[in-house]
């Protein structure tokens, strides 16, 4: 599935924080036993970002 994600949150100084991110993820066959991956897809995030070898976005540590 792809589309836009919109956040809004509070930061650390209750500043507003706001924006909009265009992704693309995919659940795989086998979910949730399977992890989905996610891609954000218009290059606002530098490649030199934590980001797994496909490309894809670190998504958090493994889950146990």
């Amino acid at each position: 599935m792809s589309g836009d994600l919109h956040f809004r949150v509070r930061g650390p100084a209750h500043e507003l924080i706001e924006d909009t991110y265009a992704v693309r993820i995919r659940l795989p066959q086998h979910f949730p036993r399977d992890l989905p991956t996610a891609w954000e897809t218009v290059g606002r995030i530098p490649n030199d970002s934590h980001k797994m070898d496909d490309g894809s976005l670190c998504l958090g540590a493994p889950t146990e």
